[in-house]
């Protein structure tokens, strides 16, 4: 499994990094570092190269996890997914500055750059790395859902972390009965696979997904959420605050595993197929 952690050199990215080390460590996995040099000059891609060498070096020595470096040149919303896809990467590990980091390559510019990307983000903020022991899964309506839970499967397996299933409220009855059946296949797929799951009912105000998903975290204490990102949606509607994006950058610092939506659609079951 493989790693890559996109550093700008800030200390949220440093936290990154802490949290692919650690992850490293439960799920087997190696970590390449990865700076991408946006301006193009040669004199300062050198002076990154050096600095990523050192991070690079020193997080090896201190951690036992082999991690690499690399610069590229180019724009943020293509080198990261490029790159991933080039190396084989497993995840992405990314940090945030949070929905008021805008000028960073984290804050709605994270939104744009996981939409460009074939590979699963987990999108840490400045809270140190804990171990994982409850995952939240929101449970829709679409079919695409399903398709998730063999990541959150390899995730919670490597922690031994309990699954809780969020189920979204829907007053149509048509959608409601799809979201009941999304909601007991995935209940059983975590039972045929021996992990402890978990259905919540108690936290539902059908206010939004978001502010369920939000609310059962805090109630359950969850060290993981899980969302699905629409490529289609419009990066104008990050910068206004969707609900991907107050879900991704929550206030209450909870790691988020992202996954684009298209990318399942294209290739399902493809991006996990590290996990067999």
């Amino acid at each position: 499994m493989k790693f890559l952690v996109p550093i700008d050199f800030t200390p949220v990215t440093d936290n990154a990094l802490a949290y692919a080390t650690d992850l490293s460590k439960h799920m087997k996995g190696e970590i390449v570092l990865l700076h991408v040099n946006e301006g193009g000059k040669a004199a300062e891609a050198e002076k990154k190269s050096a600095l990523l060498q050192m991070m690079a070096t020193t997080n090896q020595n201190k951690s036992g996890i082999e991690c690499k470096s690399m610069v590229q040149a180019g724009s943020i919303f293509d080198v990261i997914g490029d790159i991933a896809k080039k190396i084989d990467t497993s995840i992405i590990v990314m940090g945030t500055h949070g929905v008021k980091g805008m000028q960073h390559i984290m804050g709605s510019r994270a939104m744009k750059v996981m939409t460009q990307s074939e590979t699963p983000y987990i999108v840490v903020q400045k809270l140190p790395f804990c171990e994982i022991k409850n995952m939240l899964v929101p449970i829709d309506f679409s079919r695409e859902i399903k398709q998730v839970l063999p990541l959150v499967e390899g995730i919670g397996k490597a922690f031994n972390a309990h699954i809780h299933l969020l189920p979204q409220k829907a007053s149509d009855e048509y959608l409601h009965n799809r979201v009941s059946n999304n909601l007991l296949y995935a209940k059983a797929y975590f039972d045929d696979n021996e992990m402890n799951a978990s259905i919540i009912n108690s936290f539902f105000k059908g206010d939004s997904m978001c502010k369920d998903t939000l609310k059962a975290a805090k109630e359950i204490n969850a060290d993981m959420l899980v969302t699905l990102i629409d490529p289609e949606t419009h990066i104008g509607d990050y910068i206004m605050g969707n609900e991907e994006q107050k879900i991704v950058a929550n206030e209450a610092q909870i790691p988020v595993l992202c996954i684009n939506l298209k990318n399942i659609i294209d290739r399902t079951g493809e991006i996990f197929s590290y996990l067999s």
